[in-house]
């Protein structure tokens, strides 16, 4: 249950501009989701960005939209993920069993994801300062829950680290600036 470079894929969910002032700790939670984008950028792993009703709830942040490059999002309805039409089939096509997730909101489309997920196999790490719902009590209760399905609850940083594996190299420097950067 180790996070592996050659395994990840990140997967950030919903960080949609309407939804967000209302998300508890939004601001923090939109630093660490896009730390964690520019890691998986520097690191090179796949990337995945869903938008649920985007019609309804606007687009994605434009904190993340600029991380994004060639990415666009995912429009949805189903609160998973998963259970959009191709969604398993663009997984699946990475190759990679293992899913970092980022975004909101913890308690509907994160847990819900995560549940199909770990359903079909893969092993999913949730980065739990970068997710977030409106009610802190949602939140506390959806972790929990994750935890006791299978979900590995990380941070961020801890993540990173993870996959970054050793220290002394040009990505670990890269990396070092991105982690110190707000600090």
């Amino acid at each position: 249950m180790r996070l592996r470079r050659d395994r990840a894929q990140l997967l950030v969910i919903d960080l949609q501009e309407k939804l967000l002032p209302k998300i508890h700790r939004h601001e923090s939670v939109l630093a660490s989701a896009g730390r964690m984008l520019q890691a998986a950028r520097i690191l090179e792993l796949p990337l995945l960005v869903t938008e649920q009703y985007p019609k309804g709830l606007g687009r994605t942040h434009l904190s993340i939209t600029s991380l994004l490059r060639e990415v666009k999002p995912v429009e949805k309805l189903h609160f998973s993920c998963f259970r959009h039409e191709g969604f398993g089939r663009l997984l699946a096509r990475q190759d990679r069993q293992q899913v970092i997730i980022v975004g909101i909101e913890t308690h509907v489309c994160v847990l819900q994801t995560t549940l199909d997920l770990l359903e079909n196999g893969f092993e999913v790490f949730i980065c739990a300062d970068a997710v977030s719902s409106r009610c802190p009590f949602d939140y506390e209760v959806a972790v929990e829950r994750l935890r006791l399905a299978g979900a590995i609850i990380t941070t961020t940083e801890t993540a990173i680290f993870e996959l970054l594996d050793r220290a002394g190299t040009d990505t670990f420097r890269q990396i070092l600036k991105l982690i110190t950067q707000d600090q």
